[in-house]
Parts: C-alpha cells; structure tokens; sequence
C-alpha cells in the first residue's frame, strides 16, 4: 500500500506516471539515444514471433520507437513550456541526444523549436536548450611564492623545456608515478655505482700525471678495491648483490667499463681534476637552484671544462635552442666563478666509451669539437654568443617558472610524451592538437 503524499509544486515523476498530466512547467530528463527509444527486451517465455505480431511491450524495435514517439508528442503538449534535457558526456564519452528529440536553433539562439520528428506538436511550443558550458583555457597556476619550497636543480628548467606542465606538476604538485620494478639493478642504479667508482678514484689520482704513472697492475688493483667496496656498501640496501653469482658479474662489468675509461683518459693532454660531485647553489631569474657536476678539469692554460658522465647516448645538440633538452652543463657554465672553456660528456659504455663535447676553441681532446664546428645554430659563431643566448634561454625557462607558467605544450609531442609518466594527469590525449 502506498499512502498519499502531501501537494507539492514540485514532483519527480516517472515517464509513464507523468504521460498524460497537465503541468504548469516540465522538464523531461536524460533525453539520450542510449535510453530513449528503450532497447528492446522480449520476454523470454513467450514465441517471440507472438510478440511482435502482437506488438506486446519491448518486443521490437520498431515498436519501442512509436511507443517513444507518441509518448513524447504528449509531453510536448503536458505544459505551456516543456524542456527536453540530455547528457553530453558520460564519464569520457560523450553522448548524443535521442532522436526524438532533434532540434534546430532559431535565430535567438537560446530557444529551440522541435523539428519534423514532433512535426504532430503545436508551433508554438518553444524548448530551451541545455545550458552552453562555457570554456576556459588556463595554462597559469599560482606563481612561486617566497615561502614555497621549491626543491630541484638543472631538472627543473629541463622539465619547463619539455613541457611547462611537467615541470609544474613535478616540482610543484610533486606529482611522480609508482617506479618500475625491475628484476635486477636498474639503468639508473647503475649510472649511481659508476659515479660513486669513479669520484673514489679521481679523489685518489687527483690528475692526469698520477694516472699515467700507474703502473698497470697497481691501476687494476686500484678498480678493483674501488669496484669491490662500493658494491659491498650497496648490499644494504640492495640485497640481489648478496647474490654471489650476480654480485660477480655486476663487478667485472664495471671493472671492465672503467679500465677502459680511463685508458681513454691517459690519451687526453694533461689536466687537474679540480672538482668531483660537487654540489653548488645558484639563483638564475629569481629562481634558486642547486646543482651537481659530476667532474671539472682544470687544463694547462687555467682554463676549466665541465665533465658529466653519462651510460646512455646523449647528444651536444640537447644543449642548444630555447628549449634545451638537456641543460644541466649550459647553465653550470654560466654561473661557474671559473673560466669554462667547454662543456662535455663522458660517455662511458661496453659498446664504445668517449668524450663527446663542444669548447671555445680545439683542446685537442678526440670527441670535443670546438664551437665554430657546431651545426646545431649557425648563428652561433663564438664561445661568447653560446653563453649570451644560453643565458638568455635558460633566463626566460626560469622566470615563467617562477611566474607559474603550466600550459601542455610539449616541445615534440610524439617524442617528449613518449617516456612522461604524467600522461593521466595532463590528459594530452584528449587535447585537440595531440
């Protein structure tokens, strides 16, 4: 038994309850193709022939479609003004209104009036249309505040190189996905062991003469007791180098790497290794940053040239263009109290270890090309025009960081999208220029 319910001026009715009331106003609700006409759904206990001869409820297409229609013609005439309304979207589908409901926009623009699909209904009824969302494209977030902590370095102006949304997302929201677990070391910890190996034993060489006097077999012992340790101080933390067998083949790897690293380093004119991981802050458009460089020699004629070892295969033109992809030795340069002369890799690989770099003028180093040769800028034709323009670049980086600058523009949307972990959140995907 259902008891009465008080008047009220507004009810919320279902479609067949309502068919045939008189309202003073009526909006009629989820008006999409997915819902109105209804499916058809025979009843399974009857010969579906039967049904349809019959034209018995839900059992045919054709007769859910004028079943529909009459029912909409009466809503059409329950009211003085009746209102149609559909989804647009579900979720990340969009939708579409039902057929029944087509409309056609007169010149006002915010009334509709029915098409030839109610063509039965009076002229005069008008319909309103759903409420036009209005958009709005807002690629500034909040800018950098005095107290707000931003932690990072060289990554930083990388990430706003890339696409000002990473950097935002990273070093602002400090949006990071769950890493991949790899089921031995990863690329990453392995470039880490590399650096700790090779900072021990500069900070036992010290220069270019201690290593050329080395004899071989002290030299060998010398990796081997720097390999040896280091992996030893990572079994804390990394239990798989426990692992006799696995521990064996990690340290004859980068015994071998780094034997022939420094075979190539014998062949280099002499120097002095004047800096090793050193850490150093910087303010660069307001924007203060800390950096770490890996290694920087001092040459004979007193000039420095900053080294960053690298285990992939990077590229000297990751440090030209307004939007550098790699800027990291471009802006040490900048803000180094000494006179850097040049800028290189270390590139340090089973399949071919060597330099590969860019100096104001030849250092006779094989791999270092000077800047004249570059071909990345034409327009750059001196030591001094790749610091004023880099300068310039990394400037501008760091000042739309600072102001808040997060729109989703990436630099090369097929390439730099193609390793970001950030895709669910900036939804690139769905952007119209993707």
């Amino acid at each position: 038994f259902q008891p009465r319910s008080l008047d009220s001026p507004i009810q919320i009715l279902g479609i067949l309850e309502a068919v045939g009331t008189q309202f003073n106003r009526c909006w009629v609700m989820g008006m999409n193709d997915d819902i109105w006409p209804q499916a058809p759904s025979p009843n399974p206990f009857i010969p579906i022939n039967l049904q349809r001869k019959l034209k018995m409820p839900h059992s045919s297409a054709e007769r859910e479609f004028a079943f529909s229609e009459k029912i909409t013609q009466r809503f059409c005439k329950s009211a003085e003004q009746v209102i149609f309304s559909y989804s647009q979207q579900k979720n990340d589908t969009p939708l579409r209104p039902s057929p029944l409901i087509a409309f056609s926009q007169e010149q006002q623009g915010s009334l509709m009036s029915l098409t030839s699909a109610l063509s039965s209904s009076p002229p005069s009824h008008k319909f309103e249309r759903q409420v036009i969302l209005e958009k709005i494209t807002d690629n500034t977030a909040p800018p950098v505040t005095e107290n707000e902590s931003i932690r990072g370095g060289s990554s930083i102006l990388k990430d706003q190189a890339a696409c000002p949304f990473r950097a935002f997302a990273k070093s602002r929201l400090n949006a990071h996905t769950i890493p991949n677990i790899t089921a031995g070391l990863s690329a990453q910890e392995r470039g880490i062991y590399l650096h700790e190996i090779l900072e021990k034993i500069w900070g036992i060489l010290e220069n270019h003469q201690t290593l050329c006097h080395y004899q071989p077999e002290a030299l060998t012992t010398l990796i081997k007791t720097m390999v040896a340790e280091t992996l030893n101080n990572k079994k804390i933390t990394r239990p798989l180098l426990k692992n006799k067998l696995f521990f064996q083949v990690e340290y004859q790897r980068l015994q071998h790497l780094i034997h022939e690293w420094l075979t190539i380093e014998k062949q280099r004119p002499p120097f002095i290794v004047f800096a090793r991981e050193t850490m150093r802050k910087i303010q660069l458009g307001g924007l203060a940053l800390q950096l770490r460089v890996d290694r920087e020699d001092k040459l004979m004629d007193g000039s420095h040239i900053v080294i960053d070892y690298k285990t992939g295969n990077p590229s000297i033109n990751d440090w030209f263009g307004e939007r550098p992809d790699d800027p990291q030795l471009p802006l040490y340069c900048l803000t180094s109290a000494e006179p850097i002369k040049g800028l290189s890799f270390a590139i340090i690989r089973a399949d071919g270890s060597k330099y590969k770099g860019i100096s104001a003028s030849d250092c006779a180093i094989s791999g270092i090309i000077s800047i004249d040769q570059q071909r990345q800028d034409e327009t750059i034709k001196s030591w001094e025009d790749f610091q004023t323009k880099q300068r310039e670049f990394l400037t501008h980086l760091a000042i739309n960081f600072q102001a808040g600058i997060a729109s989703v523009d990436p630099k090369e949307p097929g390439k730099t999208c193609q390793y970001c972990d950030l895709q669910a959140l900036c939804r690139i995907h769905e952007s119209e220029n993707c």
